[in-house]
């Protein structure tokens, strides 16, 4: 019976999910079966004297044994908490002793039943009763067992993931055993005489011995229960709260220590650099990213926690103990040329800016890091998903891959190739937005009016259509198959995608959202099974590949639908620079979210844009008119603080933490939101329209209201808010390009076009008014270029100077929507909310600053927020304003002259941004001149190249 059990009880596809091979499971079941025949044979022997001689010893091994599942789910629980993904023996052992242990206890049970009812008919009838109540409680279980666990854990059974799995039946199994071994032992001291403890006759011996004879047993065993029964609930709740092990190792800022760090080795080999071998020379691309990746996994084969890699070949391995020995007092180490890369170091605190170029071709973000971002404080460019996608005319078609060939509407192989190479040779890291929860729907795109047909059918119909399954560049493919790529890269089966079971060309669907995210297809597209082992291998193969050519900061679209702890198994080799996750605030809603996702790496925090929006836009309608709501300005001091649940808005939480979130104004999706069309308009609706860029709203509940390029001036003030006050772990700025509708593709894509390329990129001029006209919406040229607005990259380097170092001080605001601060002793910005042309509400008044009190030496200042173009670093800075007059700063600090704040501008100072040398002391000097927080991005060397701005 127990060998029958073995596949369902010890779970075979859960251990072949964690490493073992099905050869390996072979010779376990095989072991298992010749150690459970003999330990058969043993009981047998001993179970017939039992039989024959009486059941004292049966009910007594019926009673005093705790049920097993109990070992069996605390193992499982510790091995998909630490050894997911790798083999435990000692876990395997445990798991068939307890189906021995199962053994012993059932057919103990069945003797002393037998013995007991003595009686065929009674056993027959026993037997029926039984098996009638066992399969009726079989039936309820998975009701019970989903009520128990959402009411507890706020999980659910219906899942994939190991982890949840094994808290589930954690949750659910362990509290059942305990209660029937209580009940047991209960019964134990009832029918001590049927288990042979019987005290002697009066005068036959002394009351200690029948103490000993009767009670001592029983004693015994509730005391070894209890102590069974408070481990077991201690394991319980510590491995449940426990997130899945996930060991990465992150880049290191300027506090890395190392007086205290053992040194295991130190070799150099200048070899070209091939995966998984010790070579630390230039790849095949001439990356020294593979390099990196093979002192890692050296740092790991001599049981290292640190590491040490110089471009010119190096890797030195070291062991350097907890985050706190590592800090320990000690000359700070000269790494010159180094990167320094540890368990015990964080992925945040890098301080890092990104521009998203969104829909641009390889070609012109190449040229854009070499003449316009070098230089700039611009720490990554993020770019659109790269791989080979559907046809069509929309944007959207970017994220339906149909294979992971480097060939998109982006440009082909050899351009992004070059586009990698060139950005870091400028000091841009390059970030992909790369789609590792499904692949693309067998539906056609366009026409518009077929959109939702199957595609590559015999004939056209109301639901089919003979238009050809096929990708950007040729590749077929068809309903959950994706057999054309390259084998163990990205050749999909049925069998690898989420399914129904029996029926592998169907699933679940989200919407609706009661549904698990995790295994369900997101609006028809098939659902990777990314808890397959197989699956992740492609996966992180095809992210190996983009860590060769250079690629080495990701966003991963649509991680909230995927489950963290298998994200962490695809990243988890390799050495990333920076990680952000997708996650809509409502998924990290929870700490046990929050801690899964935050140990792979940072998320998207969508609260600053809500915030900036709501204490922005003035509230009302077209119809019933405005109310001005500048009173509402100074509000954005409040940003990245845990507003109160009475802040006045319908959105107060804040769901990420600072330090973990990527902050932004709008990304590609909430931008356009609502020139989205509706699905299914009524018969009698009438013709759909774009909205205007003016939201309506009612000052309480913003909707989808987010600010973009529409909103002309007050988009270019968020924006540079954004860079000017410190909240965020990192920043992201978007470059997009005009539309009319939702699905509106990139300029040079016609509409219901198939395979139109993108035209080059050709930057429109900063707009002066909000909202921006409609001659300047309806440009020809549509690229719009948002981060070359007046202001917005020399605010990039404000940023980058000013860090998370120096604190908001010296908060102030005035009446009509004016308000500033300082930062510590390096920065002094002030803000004028300005007019709103749409609604007639706000102020065209400049504000005078003269006579305002700053925290800043005595010196002719540069205004940062206008300045055109770029800002280098301090030290390549030619003391010469672009964007006019400099604002004289007095010996106390005021601002003596030049203090005009236009209405709608903003006035931004740093320390290291004057017109000419001030007569500082040598601290003063040396304060300046500090380096940017995490500023490792920025050493390109070399002078700056001449640029020409339009």
């Amino acid at each position: 019976g127990a060998l029958g059990n073995f596949p369902s009880t010890c779970y075979v596809m859960w251990w072949i999910a964690n490493g073992w091979s099905i050869s390996s499971l072979s010779w376990a079941s095989i072991t298992f079966a010749g150690l459970l025949a003999l330990g058969t044979a043993l009981w047998a022997a001993l179970l017939r004297q039992a039989s024959v001689h009486g059941y004292s010893f049966l009910i007594g091994v019926v009673l005093l044994l705790f049920p097993p599942a109990v070992l069996r789910a605390i193992t499982l629980e510790e091995v998909s908490t630490f050894q997911s993904m790798g083999t435990s023996e000692m876990a395997m052992a445990i798991s068939m002793f307890t189906l021995f242990y199962e053994g012993v206890r059932s057919s103990a049970t069945w003797t002393a039943k037998i013995k007991i009812l003595n009686s065929n008919w009674r056993l027959l009838s026993f037997g029926t009763v039984l098996l009638t109540c066992t399969n009726l409680m079989t039936a309820a279980s998975p009701w019970v067992c989903e009520l128990l666990v959402k009411s507890w854990q706020s999980t659910t059974f219906t899942t994939r993931n190991q982890k949840e799995l094994a808290d589930a039946t954690m949750v659910v199994l362990v509290p059942i055993c305990l209660l029937q071994g209580a009940l047991q032992l209960f019964a134990a001291s009832y029918i001590h005489q049927d288990m042979g403890l019987v005290p002697r006759a009066r005068g036959s011996g002394t009351a200690c011995k029948d103490y000993v004879k009767m009670r001592a047993p029983i004693t015994f065993a509730v005391l070894v229960s209890i102590a069974l029964g408070a481990i077991v609930v201690t394991l319980d709740m510590d491995l449940i709260t426990i997130p899945q092990f996930y060991e990465a190792v992150y880049r290191c800022g300027s506090d890395i220590h190392v007086p205290k760090c053992k040194i295991l080795l130190n070799e150099t080999n200048t070899k070209e650099a091939i995966w998984d071998s010790w070579t630390y020379g230039p790849n095949k691309y001439g990356q020294m990213t593979t390099a990196r990746y093979n002192c890692r996994m050296r740092m790991l084969s001599v049981l290292g926690d640190t590491f040490v890699f110089y471009e010119h070949g190096q890797c030195i391995v070291q062991h350097c103990g907890s985050a706190d020995e590592r800090r320990a007092d000690g000359d700070q180490a000269i790494l010159d040329g180094s990167e320094v890369w540890s368990k015990t170091c964080e992925m945040s605190g890098q301080n890092l800016v990104a521009v998203h170029l969104f829909e641009w071709p390889w070609d012109d973000v190449a040229k854009e890091c070499q003449y316009h971002l070098r230089d700039s404080g611009v720490s990554m460019v993020q770019v659109s998903p790269a791989t080979e996608h559907i046809l069509g005319d929309s944007w959207a078609i970017r994220y339906q891959p149909v294979s992971f060939n480097l060939h998109s509407r982006g440009g082909t192989r050899e351009q992004f190739e070059n586009m990698v190479a060139r950005c870091r040779e400028n000091g841009i890291g390059i970030m992909v937005d790369v789609v590792l929860n499904h692949m693309a729907g067998p539906y056609v795109f366009v026409p518009k009016s077929d959109r939702g047909k199957y595609c590559g059918q015999a004939v056209d119909s109301k639901n089919s259509s003979t238009q050809p399954c096929v990708g950007w560049n040729g590749t077929k493919y068809g309903n959950r198959e994706f057999e054309h790529g390259r084998r163990g890269k990205d050749f999909f089966h049925r069998r690898n995608f989420h399914h129904y079971d029996g029926n592998e060309r169907a699933n679940c669907g989200l919407p609706p959202w009661s549904n698990n995210r995790h295994l369900c297809d997101l609006s028809g597209l098939p659902d990777l099974d990314t808890e397959s082992i197989e699956v992740q291998r492609m996966l992180r193969s095809f992210l190996a590949e983009l860590f060769e050519i250079g690629v080495t900061h990701l966003r991963l679209d649509a991680a909230m639908l995927i489950y963290s702890e298998s994200l962490a198994h695809i990243l988890q080799p390799i050495p990333w620079d920076y990680v952000v996750q997708e996650f809509y605030p409502d998924q990290l809603e929870g700490t046990t979210n929050k801690q899964k996702a935050f140990q792979v790496g940072q998320v998207t925090d969508f609260s600053l844009g809500v915030w900036i929006t709501q204490a922005l836009l003035d509230s009302g309608n077209f119809n019933q008119g405005w109310q001005n709501r500048s009173w509402a300005f100074k509000q954005l001091m409040q940003a990245g603080s845990q507003p109160s649940s009475d802040c006045g808005y319908k959105t107060c939480v804040k769901a990420v933490e600072a330090h973990k979130g990527l902050v932004f104004i709008d990304n590609h999706d909430t931008q356009r939101e609502r020139w989205k069309e509706p699905e299914n308009p009524k018969p009698d609706d009438p013709p759909w329209k774009p909205p205007p860029a003016q939201c309506e709203w009612d000052g309480n509940d913003i909707g989808n209201c987010r600010l973009n390029y529409k909103d002309g001036l007050q988009y270019r003030l968020a924006a540079i808010f954004m860079l000017a006050f410190p909240v965020g772990d990192a920043a992201r700025l978007i470059s997009s390009y005009a539309w009319t509708h939702f699905d509106s593709g990139p300029p040079g894509v016609t509409k219901d076009s198939l395979h139109d390329s993108t035209t080059p990129v050709v930057c429109r001029g900063t707009p002066s008014m909000s909202p921006v006209p409609k001659e300047y919406d309806e440009d020809p040229n549509r690229w719009v270029c948002e981060h070359r607005w007046q202001g917005v990259l020399a605010m990039v380097r404000f940023r980058r100077q000013v860090g998370k170092r120096h604190q908001v001080q010296d908060k102030w605001d005035e009446d009509g929507g004016i308000f500033g601060y300082s930062l510590g002793e390096v920065g002094f910005v002030a803000f004028s909310r300005g007019y709103n042309n749409a609604t007639g509400q706000g102020s065209r008044e400049d504000f005078n600053l003269t006579g305002r009190q700053t925290r800043l030496k005595e010196g002719h200042y540069c205004n940062l927020a206008a300045e055109w173009g770029l800002v280098p670093p301090p030290e390549r800075w030619a003391h010469m304003c672009t964007g006019g007059d400099p604002i004289k700063v007095g010996k106390e600090g005021r601002i003596m002259a030049n203090g005009t704040l236009p209405s709608g501008g903003v006035v931004a100072l740093h320390i290291n941004y004057t017109t000419f040398k001030a007569d500082w002391s040598d601290d003063d000097e040396a304060l300046a001149a500090s380096p940017e927080s995490g500023d490792e991005a920025d050493a390109s060397g070399g002078e700056p190249v001449e640029r020409t701005f339009v």
